[in-house]
């Protein structure tokens, strides 16, 4: 299994299982995190556009997109895919 991570100190090889592959994505990529590509989704579908006012409001909101998003596998699936990275090991 191989897992991408973006690189940074907070990244530690300790303790990485044997079967694991740590995969760190070169710096200023966003285009290879998947992460950059949920907020991107996030932002187009559900929170683009609002004025919150208050905390509260904030953390509520995007805990909504965040479970629609969940509730979504197939798009999911298509959002966190990175077909133009490949690996040659």
């Amino acid at each position: 299994m191989r897992l991408s991570l973006e690189l940074g100190l907070h990244h530690l090889r300790r303790g990485v299982p044997a079967n694991l592959t740590l995969l760190y994505l070169p710096p200023n990529s966003p285009e290879l995190s998947s992460a950059e590509g949920i907020w991107v989704y996030l932002r187009q579908n559900w929170l683009a556009n609002s004025v919150l006012g208050s905390y509260d409001a904030i953390v509520e909101a995007y805990c909504m997109a965040w479970n629609r998003f969940l509730d979504q596998p197939d798009v999911v699936r298509s959002v966190t895919s990175r077909a133009r990275m490949t690996i040659n090991a």
